[in-house]
């Protein structure tokens, strides 16, 4: 009775020490059933990415914690300073708005990919698309996923902290791209260009962001899923991955 008493306790220890860690962790990162079931749908491998998405955040040293659609929803993030948006494509109105509060109060986030291009039910909710289309700046244009274009992002804000010890072409490893134009006051970071390093992926300069800054410098986008496990074989990827987060969190 006594053993069982002791463990039932150290367990109820446990559970609060790892709530509060959760709590006190500075970056959350959204693990989307919904994300995961598109996933599923496509024929893509969710976990595969969020696998290297945690190796990324461990590499940076980061304490982080992984909340659910509820959580979001609720506005349970605990003490994080920023948000990560993991391509997450399918997106509650709920989820947008809890979005936009967290920064409103201070919060950064890092969005990916097709973040917040459709609602929860896959449906368009706005003519740009994006239902974070004014907080990163951006205006759908178009997605493109076929060699040559997409290969690199190419570093035109050199000396923005997230280009520390980054060469001036960062591989990208599936010439996928969300195609976007700027507004809104948002900056492009880096320009898409194609495998021949010579050619930029779109002619229209303001639709050729691979990496965008929000208007009020609180989001950085990038417009492909870089936590992939081909990226995972380019350090450089994994590098600017953390020179963003802790470019967010000294903010």
């Amino acid at each position: 009775m006594v053993k069982r008493l002791l463990g039932a306790v150290c367990a109820f220890l446990l559970l609060v020490a790892l709530g509060g860690a959760a709590q006190a962790a500075d970056v959350a990162v959204l693990n989307s059933q919904r994300t995961a079931d598109w996933y599923t749908e496509v024929g893509w491998d969710y976990e595969a990415d969020m696998d290297v998405l945690r190796s990324t955040l461990q590499a940076g040293g980061f304490s982080f914690t992984e909340i659910s659609v509820e959580d979001l929803e609720a506005g349970n993030l605990g003490d994080a300073k920023v948000l990560i948006l993991p391509n997450t494509r399918r997106m509650s109105p709920a989820e947008v708005a809890a979005v936009q509060e967290f920064l409103g109060r201070g919060g950064r986030l890092l969005a990916l990919g097709q973040t917040s291009f459709r609602d929860d039910k896959n449906q368009k909710v706005r003519d740009e698309s994006y239902q974070l289309a004014d907080e990163i700046g951006i205006a759908y244009v178009a997605w493109f996923g076929a060699a040559p274009k997409h290969a690199y992002a190419r570093v035109v804000a050199k000396d923005h902290p997230i280009f520390a010890g980054l060469p001036e072409f960062i591989r990208f490893p599936r010439y996928w791209a969300m195609v976007n134009t700027v507004r809104g006051g948002a900056k492009i970071l880096a320009e898409w260009y194609d495998e021949d390093q010579l050619t930029p992926s779109q002619a229209v300069p303001e639709n050729n962001g691979a990496i965008i800054e929000g208007p009020a410098g609180n989001v950085i986008y990038i417009g492909d899923m870089i936590f992939t496990p081909g990226g995972a074989d380019q350090p450089e990827l994994q590098q600017l991955a953390i020179n963003i987060i802790k470019y967010l969190l000294s903010k």
